[in-house]
């Protein structure tokens, strides 16, 4: 009898072991997979974060853009070009400045550049500005069959030069100059009321019609002015600096009583100036002379109080803010063919020098 109940307290210690082991067994099995769950979890929950920041930094897509210049001479195209680039480049843009170095053979050189940046396929985008806009349709239309679609710079769409258009237009800045210089008759009127003609001299633009449009039109606005007697009593094309100092030369040789000097450009409306200074009449006060594309040298003469008193652009920091909407949406297909998209116009004088 002591034997059977000794064999049975016996069975249930062995029992009660075997239990026991059992539940520490399963417990440490338990702790083991929940760790290790853990671990997964936490190393599953890195490799996603690193994905999404390696995703996140491959979405920030980054455009070129080769910016085509008509000529490198003038000197609004580098000022541009300096005032959109950092402003690009902070929204993931890069915008690199092409353009040729002479004058003369500026068309030919323009088209070869282009044709190497197609050939490079290194740009998304190309931005034009031409002097003569019908010889570079057909290579627009190659370009946009390689993917490279281009943006008209404030230029025209019946200009044909662009996928897309962004700008002003030549009436925008004739409006814009014309309503500046009358602004400063009336405002110095005792300058001009015993006149019975205020004589206009234009200084145009051969070889680009709408640069020549641009600055004969704020004439023919003067002259239709009812208020007072304008009339155009000069004409003649002056592209470049030394061009304008010869323009006006020859002008006040026929009539040195002109009083407004009305410019295709700031390169030119400098050269008139030289030449008024030339002769004392530099800073008179009833001597206007407008330009265009509001450059660093106009700023300087403006500043000083000369006669160069005006000159109408799209500001730069407008054009970027564009470049930076349209961009996307052009390569995204997303405009009608050759759609417009206007810039408005801002004509800077003595007042707003610090306009960019």
């Amino acid at each position: 009898m002591k034997k059977c109940l000794a064999m049975l307290l016996l069975t249930a210690m062995v029992a009660g072991l075997a239990a026991c082991g059992t539940s520490s067994s399963d417990s440490t099995a338990s702790d083991s997979t929940a760790s290790d769950s853990a671990e997964s979890d936490d190393a599953a929950a890195d490799s996603t974060a690193e994905e999404t920041a390696e995703e996140s930094s491959e979405g920030e897509t980054s455009y070129k853009i080769a910016y085509v210049a008509s000529w490198l001479g003038a000197e609004y195209f580098e000022n541009d070009h300096a005032v959109l680039e950092p402003i690009l480049n902070e929204a993931g843009m890069e915008i690199d400045l092409f353009g040729p170095a002479d004058y003369d053979t500026r068309t030919e050189s323009e088209l070869s550049i282009i044709e190497n940046i197609i050939t490079g396929g290194e740009y998304d985008v190309i931005m034009l500005y031409a002097d003569e806009p019908d010889a570079f349709v057909d290579l627009r239309l190659r370009s946009e069959e390689a993917g490279i679609p281009w943006i008209g710079y404030i230029m025209p769409a019946s200009s044909n030069c662009g996928t897309l258009f962004i700008g002003d237009t030549y009436e925008d800045r004739a409006v814009a100059n014309y309503n500046k210089i009358i602004e400063y008759v009336e405002e110095h009127a005792d300058l001009y009321e015993g006149l019975d003609t205020i004589e206009v001299a234009v200084a145009g633009h051969s070889s680009n019609e709408g640069c020549d449009y641009r600055a004969y039109h704020t004439g023919e606005l003067l002259e239709a002015n009812e208020d007072w007697n304008f009339e155009i009593v000069y004409y003649q094309s002056a592209v470049g600096t030394d061009a304008g100092v010869t323009f006006a030369e020859n002008c006040l040789q026929a009539h040195p009583d002109v009083k407004i000097w009305v410019c295709n450009a700031d390169d030119a409306a400098v050269g008139v100036y030289q030449a008024l200074n030339n002769i004392g009449k530099g800073s008179d006060e009833d001597q206007i002379i407008t330009g265009i594309d509001a450059g660093s040298s106009f700023r300087e003469l403006c500043g000083a109080g000369t006669a160069f008193r005006f000159s109408s652009y799209c500001t730069s920091t407008a054009c970027a803010e564009t470049l930076i909407e349209v961009v996307p949406k052009l390569l995204a297909g997303e405009y009608e063919y050759q759609e417009t998209v206007p810039i408005p116009t801002t004509t800077v004088d003595i007042n707003n020098l610090d306009i960019q």
